[in-house]
């Protein structure tokens, strides 16, 4: 019997955050650019459910966690300087030297 009012309670708590969401940002209280409604907001998460590219930068990113490297990207910058530890990015053009960055082409 736990389980299942478990089950319940957190649906609950599931509809109560979409109303909360949907009827702060429909009320004008938030942007809308910081909070959108919660029903558009599924409306393209399943949306996005249907896009191959979206769902391949999702497995990409999902193995890349499991590896414990950088995903590779389709938009390649000019450095990697994000994913390394350092705080300060290299020089223009030229790839940090962590060790988990490819060479520059």
């Amino acid at each position: 019997m736990r389980g299942r009012q478990d089950l319940w309670l957190g649906v609950l708590g599931v509809l109560l955050a979409f109303g909360v969401c949907e009827a702060v940002s429909r009320a004008g209280l938030v942007r809308r650019s910081y909070l959108p409604p919660a029903s558009e907001v599924l409306t393209r998460a399943v949306e996005l459910a249907g896009d191959q590219v979206f769902l391949d930068g999702i497995l990409a990113t999902l193995r890349a966690w499991a590896s414990d490297s950088p995903a590779p990207s389709p938009y390649r910058s000019d450095c990697c300087w994000a994913v390394c530890p350092s705080s300060t990015p290299p020089p223009a053009r030229s790839w940090s030297s962590c060790g988990r960055c490819p060479p520059s082409r």
